[in-house]
């Protein structure tokens, strides 16, 4: 699989954020939430109209929280549209380029990033408790041809 190792510029993300969730959550119900709240017209209002399935560790669990969301410049807007507002800060990503129908791919970039790329016994990188991401492009998720990335945030081993 191939990656790239990429610093990027802090941004905000608006979104519905969900809390207590594992590998078995059922995360397109959460994206079907995001929309019946707020049509994806106005979603892509707010910024640059890039999609984001954000996660992140819930501190002493074995969970984490999930975000379907967007790319926001106008917080006021997101925030009259009941938005959870999200400020991600400057940070170095693991880029991976994923290919194939959603989910499935996005299973396989995770395989990929616990089983070669963060190995214990690798050397170089490891993940930091930062949030991660599925950055969605335009296409239809469900062809074997869709192309997409998984943010995986990390820093040197020392």
């Amino acid at each position: 699989m191939e990656y790239k190792i990429e610093k990027r510029k802090a941004f905000k993300i608006a979104g519905i954020i969900h809390q207590g969730c594992n590998i078995d959550s059922h995360f397109t119900e959460f994206w079907d939430e995001l929309y019946q709240k707020i049509s994806f017209d106005k979603l892509k209002t707010m910024g640059d109209s890039s999609a984001y399935g954000c996660s992140f560790p819930e501190q002493g669990k074995e969970t984490f929280s999930y975000v379907p969301s967007y790319d926001v410049k106008d917080v006021k807007l997101a925030q009259k549209y009941g938005l959870d507002i999200i400020e991600i800060p400057e940070t170095l990503y693991a880029i991976i380029q994923l290919r194939g129908k959603v989910p499935y791919c996005i299973k396989e970039g995770w395989q990929f990033v616990m089983k070669e790329l963060l190995n214990k016994e690798a050397e170089g990188y490891e993940r930091t408790s930062a949030p991660d991401f599925e950055v969605y492009s335009k296409g239809d998720m469900y062809s074997n041809f869709y192309e997409m990335e998984l943010w995986i945030p990390i820093k040197p081993k020392n």
